[in-house]
């Protein structure tokens, strides 16, 4: 047989020879979702408020707290390769902000009874040391399956020590063991309300990542369109054009029929995001706003499970001084923890 001039006992005493850091340990999965932040559904700065979905999957905690995505073309300056994307966190008393992640009961089942790190980067734009020296980690199960209405904490305000660095990001990781978590898993890293980040301040948080082992590994960037569809589980945004309404001969009914994406997690809500009617290039006057109603699971039976979205929708127009146009219709299709 061939040799390569060296000898299998001088080969492994180099690889013993090596750390694990030189060696480079395998990426482990990522137990959070849209860690990378590049999924927004709901657009640039969502509603303010506390506990009150952001970014796809992400919870804004505090004092009416609004988050916003930073990309990597118009927030160059900040977001750096290899980030795509990050999430930055104000409010209107900053000393209490920060996410939060809630994470389905099937998705938490492998870290029961298991030892999981926490990591991710962050950045203040706060350019001496206080700010990410006042940011906390706590982790808490729910008493009732994937229903967060009271829950438990397991781990509680635990100081992450992160030493902000003249507005540079920072990694930081903090291990911790998780017991029963079958009924779901939630983390959430924000300042305790004691902080001296003060108002105007704001947070960014990058590559965040959650995994069962005892330390941190290689954020991997999921492709875009795959954790689009796994977001979609739980929220989902569609726009439609209706079919024409001749208004002008009191044909204000347009009906259509929609189609979810994705199965979702629990039968969902629908609500309107926006609706407009729109005569096309003839007419600009302004037209008065629709009335649109909803008859989710049209044609099934009542008690069918409608979490694969056969619905049909029924959106009325109020009638306006047109000839003919299209309603314009966006629905918000949630099923969030």
């Amino acid at each position: 047989m061939a040799t390569t001039g060296y000898s299998f006992n001088a080969l492994v005493e180099k690889v013993d020879g090596l750390d694990a850091e030189e060696i480079g340990a395998a990426p482990r999965p990522n137990l959070l979702l849209n860690g990378g932040f590049d999924i927004a559904q709901r657009g640039d700065w969502p509603l303010a408020g506390d506990e009150v979905y952001g970014l796809d999957r992400w919870i804004g905690v505090g004092n009416n707290v609004r988050q916003r995505q930073l990309n990597f073309i118009d927030h160059s300056s900040i977001v750096t390769a290899p980030m795509t994307s990050a999430c930055q966190v104000s409010g209107t008393v900053n000393n209490w902000i920060g996410l939060m992640q809630r994470i389905e009961s099937t998705n938490a089942a492998v870290a029961v009874n298991q030892t999981c790190t926490i990591s991710g980067r962050v950045y203040t734009d706060v350019s001496t040391a206080i700010g990410l020296d006042d940011l906390h980690f706590w982790a808490f199960i729910p008493n009732a399956r994937d229903n967060w209405a009271s829950q438990t904490a397991i781990v509680s305000n635990v100081a992450l020590n992160i030493t902000n660095s003249n507005q540079e990001w920072v990694d930081f990781s903090y291990t911790f063991d998780v017991p029963d978590c079958r009924r779901g898993l939630s983390i959430q890293i924000s300042t305790d309300g004691t902080g001296t980040i003060g108002s105007g301040n704001w947070i960014a948080f990058a590559d965040m990542k959650l995994e069962v082992g005892s330390n941190a590994t290689t954020f991997e960037r999921p492709e875009v369109e795959e954790e689009l569809f796994k977001c979609r589980r739980y929220f989902e945004k569609k726009d439609y054009i209706t079919h024409p309404v001749n208004i002008f001969r009191n044909e204000a009914q347009a009906n259509y029929t929609s189609f979810m994406y994705t199965h979702k997690r629990a039968n969902p809500t629908i609500v309107e995001g926006r609706a407009i009617v729109n005569s096309g290039l003839i007419h600009s006057k302004p037209l008065a706003r629709p009335i649109v109603s909803y008859a989710f699971g049209v044609g099934l039976d009542s008690n069918s499970d409608t979490r694969d979205g056969s619905s049909a929708q029924i959106v009325t127009a109020t009638a306006v001084d047109v000839d003919m146009g299209h309603i314009y219709v966006q629905v918000l299709i949630s099923a969030e923890l």
